[in-house]
């Protein structure tokens, strides 16, 4: 037998040992315990339980994750023994082979970096163990508490750690479960603080730009992405929050327990630069992800983080989890420029977290970040514009610029970005058009905030165009007052063979509010449009409709599929006498202070309605508001 396979075999039967002499006895002895227990519980005619069957299934819990480390510690010490094995043998053939300098050059340097990340991987788990003694050699001194060289930083928090050891173990439990992929996504959630609701396509998004999910001929990464959050709520990892109506999950959160869990989980992995007291920190460390965090000894503008054994090949992502005010170094900025993912902007549901910038001198920097997959400046205040360096991001996927308020233009050399399937420029009232040339990002999937160009629009993108994008399945309109040349251009919306949803907003300027806006400008010019629907259209949205009946596109029959119809704002009081949307099945109605119909002409007009949701539509007939059965539930805040 040769020396190194002994040594593998020893250090393998070292381990196996440790379980077979050290944990199954003591497991043994736990179980010998209960039943001495329940003896002396029959005995004396007692059938409750006790403190001390807690205890017992406290004792046993711990000892089984103790037994579960052991197990893994095999696992990777194994994995260790074959990458020596390895770099071992690549060693020899370049030792024994008779070959050139620079062969044998480039063979060193492959093996220098194999020793670089086997390094890596031996001193990460290993960098945690610490004696208390300054020299390991010191007489009286070398003796090390274990739970101070397994986790000092973690086990002596009790405010941080309140877990039982039953809900340690089944959290660990579910964790091993699950693939490896899955665990990745599972980390990333630890990034957000206590009781946060988060959006899951940002969620999404950020597994996209990292590679956790990747597409596939049959399927889109965001499909697969869908899929590993289904997997996470069955495991009860996480909880779905969606509207007390809809099945449809739009929104998660952890709970608290679990997310304990989680962040020991991913500070052990190295997901995220974390104290002693498992709160984030701003640094950039041999973790592949940073954060930006507001502290209470920084005022006004911040500083990038400190950069400690920061390795820059490896960056992933750069995360902002409650900064208000951006300054970047240049320096520091560009030491992330490996990135995939900028979440620079808002990621919070709530549009009251205000983000500013002094300076955006950084989105020119963004231009070497040439691994960018996602891009979010969501919210930010004070950008005016994008750089022309834009459109050297060749790898972006997403770029999010929703509610970035101050956004006057749009570059032309967005549309460079080939590989673009995300693209989200709603409520940025300033921009009047969308640049020529949207048309050619055939990987197009979404957009939103689209701009209908007015008159005085320099070569703007016409809604023609978007008939080439295949791929576009979701799409929201905005028209301004002026849009005379916008409503010859709607009759092509029948061309929009993939179209599933479709919004449309009326009179959007910069005074407009962000969401639930309750009455539409006066501009009554661009009302009238003449609408083909798209043939295959599931959701429309009408938002601030300028009229006080509905338009004739809406109730001429055409919208043979549409199964979602929500009208929010504006000045509509009917929506029509003698029609049927047959397929309707969801019709939300909020802020229409005008709207004037009783819930029989509801049911005429849409006879197969399942839900319906009523909001500050305070002329609407209260019945509507008491209803409960199988066909129509009203939103009880409307009848407050």
């Amino acid at each position: 037998m040769s020396r190194k396979k002994a040594r593998s075999q020893n250090v393998m039967s070292k381990g196996g040992l440790i379980i077979q002499d050290v944990v199954a006895p003591l497991m043994q002895q736990v179980a010998d315990a209960k039943c001495i227990l329940a003896t002396k519980r029959s005995k004396s005619m007692h059938n409750g339980s006790s403190t001390a069957d807690g205890l017992l299934q406290e004792i046993e819990n711990e000892v089984l994750l103790i037994k579960d480390s052991f197990q893994r510690l095999e696992t990777w010490i194994k994995d260790v023994e074959n990458e020596v094995s390895v770099v071992t043998k690549n060693l020899d053939d370049i030792l024994e082979g008779n070959t050139g300098r620079r062969v044998f050059d480039s063979g060193l340097q492959t093996i220098h970096k194999s020793i670089f990340t086997l390094r890596e991987h031996v001193t990460g788990p290993l960098g945690q163990l610490r004696c208390k003694s300054s020299s390991v050699g010191e007489l009286g001194g070398g003796q090390c508490s274990l739970t101070h060289s397994l986790s000092p930083t973690i086990t002596t928090e009790p405010h941080f750690r309140t877990n039982s050891a039953t809900q340690r173990f089944e959290v660990t439990k579910k964790y091993e479960k699950i693939s490896p992929t899955l665990r990745r996504c599972l980390l990333t959630l630890a990034i957000f603080p206590q009781d946060s609701v988060i959006e899951k396509r940002l969620l999404i998004h950020w597994w996209v730009g990292e590679g956790l999910v990747t597409p596939t001929s049959d399927h889109t990464a965001e499909e697969f992405g869908d899929r590993y959050i289904k997997d996470l709520i069955s495991e009860g990892l996480i909880v779905p929050v969606c509207r007390g109506h809809s099945s449809q999950v739009k929104h998660l959160r952890v709970e608290q327990w679990i997310r304990e869990e989680v962040i020991i989980l991913a500070m052990l992995d190295k997901a995220f630069s974390f104290n002693g007291s498992g709160e984030l920190i701003e640094a950039l460390t041999s973790s592949p992800r940073a954060c930006l965090k507001e502290s209470p000894q920084q005022q006004g503008t911040i500083q990038m983080p400190a950069i400690t054994d920061f390795s820059w090949n490896n960056f992933k992502t750069c995360f902002n989890v409650d900064k208000h005010n951006l300054r970047f170094e240049r320096s520091r900025f560009m030491a992330m420029r490996n990135a995939a993912v900028m979440q620079l902007g808002r990621w919070q549901t709530s549009p009251k977290h205000h983000i500013e910038t002094v300076s955006i001198e950084f989105l020119e920097w963004l231009a070497c970040f040439n691994k960018l997959k996602y891009l979010s400046l969501r919210g930010i205040s004070n950008i005016t514009k994008l750089p022309r360096s834009i459109g050297e991001l060749t790898d972006l996927m997403i770029l999010d610029l929703r509610a970035c308020h101050n956004l006057e233009n749009l570059p032309v050399e967005v549309t460079m970005l080939k590989k673009l399937t995300y693209l989200d420029v709603s409520e940025c009232y300033l921009l009047d058009h969308m640049p020529e040339g949207l048309g050619s990002l055939t990987e197009l999937r979404v957009l939103k905030g689209f701009v209908i160009g007015n008159s005085r629009s320099r070569d703007p993108c016409r809604l023609g165009e978007l008939a080439r994008l295949q791929k576009l399945w979701k799409l929201s309109i905005s028209i301004g007052r002026d849009t005379a040349g916008g409503k010859r251009e709607f009759h092509e919306l029948s061309q929009f063979t993939a179209r599933r949803s479709l919004t449309i907003t009326w009179g959007v300027t910069a005074l407009a509010p962000s969401n639930g806006v309750r009455n539409a400008p006066s501009g009554k010019s661009s009302a009238g449009i003449n609408l083909s629907p798209p043939p295959y259209l599931e959701k429309l949205d009408l938002r601030c409709f300028p009229r006080n009946m509905a338009p004739e596109w809406l109730t001429c029959g055409k919208f043979l599929n549409l199964q979602k119809l929500y009208i929010r704002g504006g000045s509509l009081r009917r929506i029509g006498v003698g029609t049927e949307l047959k397929s309707v099945e969801v019709l939300r109605l909020r802020f229409l202070s005008e709207f004037r119909m009783e819930e029989h002409e509801l049911r005429k007009i849409f006879p197969r309605l399942v839900i319906l949701e009523v909001q500050d539509c305070h002329r609407l007939a209260s019945t509507v508001c008491k209803l409960c059965s199988d066909q129509l539930i009203a939103n009880p805040k409307a009848c407050s």
